[in-house]
């Protein structure tokens, strides 16, 4: 039998409260960010301006970064080449965030969306008044 006394095994409170998140190195800040930003905020801001947001831009600079390194480019080289096909890729296709956008455009499709609901939302309100006036007036 062995002298040593019997060690507690730790519990998982324990290594949470042993996390601490600055030891994570800040690309993972980075990633988790533009994948909140472009999820939440990026999809507003696409839909007003009709370009890709930044954060999404950042994502796709960041994966093709790690594709290029992986197929033995320097980082450095990896990044500045991979930043140069992401925007001529968006520039290409119209998309990139640096670009003017079509404001006017966009402000029709969503002043078109705005009238399509405010009308849906009309339709509603009047049936339901109706529907309860009718109850109302009803013997």
């Amino acid at each position: 039998m062995s002298d040593d006394p019997i060690q507690p095994v730790p519990s998982t409170l324990d290594y949470i409260l042993a996390f601490n998140p600055f030891d994570l190195p800040l690309a993972l800040y980075d990633a988790a960010h533009n994948t909140v930003a472009s999820s939440s905020v990026g999809v507003i801001y696409q839909a007003a301006t009709g370009m890709i947001d930044p954060w999404t831009k950042d994502a796709l600079i960041a994966r093709e970064t790690a594709d290029l390194m992986q197929a033995g480019m320097e980082a450095s080289a990896a990044r500045s080449q991979a930043e140069s096909d992401v925007t001529n890729a968006l520039i290409a296709a119209g998309a990139d965030p640096s670009q003017e956008p079509d404001y006017w455009k966009s402000f029709g499709d969503l002043l078109t969306l705005a009238l399509i609901v405010g009308v849906i939302y009309l339709a509603a309100q009047v049936f339901i008044v109706g529907k309860a006036w009718k109850d109302v007036l009803s013997p």
